[in-house]
C-alpha cells in the first residue's frame, strides 16, 4: 500500500481513537451540561474541534462501530445487529493503517463480528468477557472492584435541562454546524496520515475542516435501521418508516419530524402538521437520492475498472476487496457517457 510523499516514517503521527459508548453529546461539561463532570473531554474539545452536529450511523453500538472502522454505511456493510458473522474481504481503517507501516491495537470494548478487527491489530484486548474472542477478565475484575460495573444511583440528572449552554473557557477553538458522519472517520485518518485513500470507504475527507478551512462535505446525515431510515438536514431531523411498520396504529403511515433548534430533545413530533409537508416532501427526496447514490452493487454494466494495489483480480476484473463497485466508480461512469443500465 502506498502512501503520500509528505508522510515520511518519521513524520507519521501518532492516533489514538476514543470512543465514548452510549453517550448522549448533551451530557459533556463543554456542551454547558449543568450536573456531568468531563474536564478530560473538554480539555480534549477545548485545544481541538467540536463537531455539533455529527451523525452516527447506527444508535447500536456493534453497526456503529463498524460504520467507523470500515467507512461504509449500514447498508453496504450490511449489518445492524449486535453479531454476525466476519465480513470477508471488508477492509478496517486498522488493516490499511498496519499495511502502510503501522503498528495498530484496539483495547476496550470492540465487540465487532469475529476476527475482523483482531487479525487487523497487532495488540486486542476485549473488555467484555463475553464479547468478541475471548475477553480480557482482569479488566471486568479491576471496574468490578472499583464498584463499577453496576450502574451508579446516586448521581440524578434533570431530565430535559435547558438547551445546552457553552461555558467559558470549555468550547473548542472550532465548532461546525455542518454535518459530518460517522463513515467520514477513516478517510479522514487516512488523510492525516498520509496514507492512500481507503478504496471501499464510503465516507469523505473532513481533515481541512480539521485546519479550518471552508468546503462541503454531506448534504444531509443518515442514521438507518434495517427499516427505518434518520436524516439530519439544517435543523430538522426526518424519521422514514414503512406503512407496515405501524399499519395497526396508524394506517395512513407515519412518520417523525422535529426542528431541533427549537426542539433539541425531540418533544414535538411535526410530522401531522399539513404546514410541514413540504418539508416531509423535501427530506423524502433527500433520502431516495441518498439510498440510490450510496449503495454499492456487486455488478454494473459499463462500470469502470478499479486500479490501484488496493484492488484484487477475479473474474480476470480488478475490483474493491469488498467484492463491490463504489458509488464513485459510477459517477464516472456517468461522466464518461457510459450511461446505459446505470
Amino acid at each position: 500500500m502506498g502512501h503520500k510523499e509528505e508522510a515520511a516514517v518519521g513524520e507519521r503521527p501518532n492516533i489514538l481513537f476514543i470512543i465514548s459508548d452510549q453517550h448522549n453529546p448533551k451530557y459533556l461539561g463543554h456542551a454547558g451540561h449543568p450536573v456531568v463532570k468531563t474536564p478530560n473531554l473538554d480539555r480534549l474539545a477545548a485545544e481541538g474541534v467540536r463537531f455539533t452536529t455529527a451523525i452516527t450511523q447506527n444508535p447500536i453500538c456493534t453497526p456503529s462501530r463498524m460504520s467507523f472502522f470500515s467507512g461504509q454505511y449500514c447498508h453496504n456493510h450490511g449489518y445492524y445487529g449486535l453479531n454476525g458473522p466476519n465480513p470477508n474481504g471488508l477492509p478496517t481503517v486498522l488493516g490499511h493503517f498496519r499495511c502502510g507501516g503501522y503498528r495498530t491495537g484496539a483495547i476496550g470494548k470492540v465487540h465487532c463480528p469475529e476476527y475482523w478487527i483482531e487479525d487487523d491489530c497487532e495488540v486486542f484486548k476485549e473488555a467484555c468477557a463475553e464479547f468478541s474472542v475471548g475477553g480480557a477478565p482482569q479488566y471486568t475484575a479491576y471496574l468490578r472492584s472499583r464498584g463499577l460495573v453496576v450502574d451508579r444511583d446516586d448521581m440524578h440528572l434533570p431530565e430535559h435541562p435547558d438547551g445546552p449552554q457553552a461555558l467559558d473557557g470549555r468550547v473548542s477553538r472550532l465548532s461546525y454546524e455542518d454535518a459530518v458522519e460517522a463513515v467520514d472517520f477513516a478517510p479522514t485518518l487516512c488523510a492525516l496520515a498520509g496514507l492512500d485513500p481507503l478504496q471501499t470507504a464510503d465516507g469523505r475527507d473532513i481533515s481541512h475542516l480539521l485546519r479550518g478551512e471552508p468546503g462541503d462535505v454531506h448534504r444531509i446525515g443518515v442514521t438507518e435501521f434495517a427499516w427505518s431510515k434518520s436524516v439530519r438536514k439544517g435543523t430538522y431531523r426526518y424519521v422514514y418508516y414503512p406503512r407496515e411498520m405501524f399499519a395497526g396504529d396508524y394506517p395512513d403511515g407515519f412518520g417523525e419530524l422535529y426542528d431541533l433548534e427549537r426542539d433539541p430533545w425531540e418533544m414535538d413530533n411535526l410530522w401531522f402538521q399539513a404546514e410541514y409537508a413540504p418539508v416531509v416532501r423535501e427530506l423524502q427526496s433527500e433520502l431516495f437520492d441518498w439510498l440510490v447514490t450510496t449503495t454499492r452493487p456487486k455488478t454494473v454494466l459499463g462500470a469502470p475498472l478499479v486500479g490501484g494495489d488496493q484492488a484484487i483480480v477475479r473474474f480476470n476484473r480488478s475490483i474493491n476487496r469488498d467484492g463491490k463497485l463504489h458509488p464513485d466508480q459510477l459517477r464516472r461512469a456517468i461522466e464518461q457517457g457510459r450511461l446505459f443500465y446505470l
